[in-house]
């Protein structure tokens, strides 16, 4: 990558692809990227940890404000497939920083609530049903 853009390091990477279990981070995707490759000692990953502000000047969302660290920081990611990816950088207008940090927050829980082993449905099923009485029984 250029000298000039505040690039993650290879654990914030790691990090954030894990904590979605390397699934899209778009609600509306939500692709799995990463899977097996011919090679048996490979896998193909198709996802990339996503700057929500721009790493560089220039750059979709960027905040000069910033400082480099911030850039960098794990909470300036969030894991998206390429496509993705491509998608929100060529039109940054229609992906603001609070939709993208909102999309990465619901993917962390959904998948803070499977890894915990609890459903995703909170609902129970409503039953109605009648009950005849007679002669102080049912």
């Amino acid at each position: 990558m250029g000298l000039n853009r505040d690039d993650f390091t290879t654990k914030t990477v790691d990090i954030l692809a894990k904590r979605v279990g390397y699934l899209c981070s778009n609600p509306n995707c939500r692709k799995a990227t990463v899977g097996p490759n011919t090679a048996k000692d490979k896998a193909t990953i198709v996802g990339v940890a996503a700057h929500i502000t721009a790493a560089a000047p220039g750059g979709p969302r960027y905040d000069g404000v910033l400082t480099t660290e911030q850039r960098k920081d794990i909470d300036n990611g969030i894991w998206l497939c390429v496509n993705c990816s491509t998608i929100i950088d060529k039109d940054p207008e229609a992906f603001p920083i609070g939709m993208l940090n909102e999309w990465k927050s619901s993917s962390e829980n959904e998948m803070n609530k499977q890894l915990r082993g609890i459903e995703l449905k909170s609902e129970r099923p409503f039953l109605e049903a009648d009950l005849i009485w007679s002669n102080s029984s049912r």
